[in-house]
């Protein structure tokens, strides 16, 4: 594998906080990020691909419908696996801002992190699963 930073490029807009300590702030599908290599593995995981590998679509129509957004975002095993991926990065984070006074993620930082909006029943649902997995690591 290359040293090279890669160009990659991710159908939503958000920033992906690696395991690797990265920040990758994705654009969306019509602008590519430089990845450091460490960092390809888990963004492609996230649902990145190399630039070079994707047809950028039309600029022509940048408006999405409703059921084109929800077409994008991750739905059954993998949305909760991907929610609970950004739930451990926030807690790694510690960021007091982002919690509520019983410390559980505030649903408008999810869903800036997430790139995509959640109702607070399924982040309640889906913290109080991961809660014994984190008071267990920490």
């Amino acid at each position: 594998m290359s040293n090279q930073p890669i160009p990659m490029v991710h159908i939503r807009k958000f920033t992906l906080h690696s395991l690797t300590g990265h920040s990758i702030g994705f654009k969306g599908p019509n602008e590519s990020v430089m990845v450091p290599p460490e960092a390809v593995e888990e963004c492609m995981k996230a649902g990145a691909a190399p630039a070079s590998e994707v047809d950028l679509p039309d600029n022509s129509r940048v408006e999405q419908t409703r059921e084109e957004r929800l077409a994008e975002e991750p739905q059954g095993e993998a949305r909760k696996v991907y929610v609970q991926q950004v739930m451990r990065d926030m807690v790694g984070l510690n960021d007091p801002n982002e919690f509520d006074a019983n410390g559980t993620p505030k649903v408008h930082k999810l869903n800036e992190k997430l790139g995509f909006k959640i109702p607070a029943s399924e982040r309640n649902e889906i913290w109080n699963a991961l809660k014994p997995e984190l008071t267990a690591n920490g």
